[in-house]
């Protein structure tokens, strides 16, 4: 859902590159630090995102909304403990490359138990039985098994992954992620979150 065309939307030249490329990361990595609908809009408009982008942001965000859940509390389980670390940067005329170690929850993990959970005998008949309470409102199932999701997130340990990104320069003179590093920095960002989409719809 998020992992649309972010770039570093910065523009440097020079001995000031490097310092450029530095702050940039920042800048994007913060926003996941404390992660809200807004802070993320804020950050995909101001990386250059487009208005189909955007809009496709938002849309995201009221499909969540429609099932009963918080965008808000989502993004806070789902980035719980993150955290990163810069390594070096080596700038090259109008390339580049930073390491990048990047700390999110063990997803795997956390998907593992999150499936074992869902699967018991006890859990399936306590989710019939709110189901039917609730007069078949599927929003009503959805919290309660989102709430288990997010308590399984919380017990799981954290997990850091270390990449290194290719940058480079484009005709503005503003440096954007290479596409292989573009997916790497998603795969490391959102890391295992696909395995948990597939566990939530099973």
């Amino acid at each position: 859902m998020l992992a649309v065309a972010i770039s570093l939307g910065v523009t440097g030249c020079g001995n000031n590159d490097k310092q450029v490329i530095q702050e940039g990361l920042e800048d994007v990595l913060d926003t996941f630090k404390n992660p809200t609908v807004k802070s993320i809009k804020k950050a995909m408009t101001k990386a250059g995102a487009t208005k189909d982008e955007i809009e496709y942001l938002d849309s995201s965000f009221a499909a969540i909304e429609q099932i009963g859940i918080v965008p808000d509390d989502l993004f806070h389980y789902l980035f719980l403990d993150f955290d990163y670390k810069i390594g070096d940067i080596e700038v090259n005329g109008d390339k580049a490359t930073a390491k990048l170690s990047v700390t999110t929850k063990d997803f795997e993990a956390a998907t593992k138990a999150f499936q074992t959970e869902l699967s018991s005998d006890s859990i399936k008949d306590e989710m019939t039985n709110i189901y039917s309470k609730s007069g078949n409102d599927t929003t009503a199932l959805y919290k309660f098994v989102f709430e288990k999701l997010y308590a399984c997130i919380e017990k799981a340990d954290t997990k850091t992954q270390d990449i290194t990104l290719d940058l480079k320069k484009n005709s503005k003179d503003k440096w954007d992620f290479e596409a292989k590093s573009m997916n790497d920095f998603n795969n490391t960002l959102f890391g295992g979150m696909n395995k948990m989409g597939t566990a939530l719809q099973q």
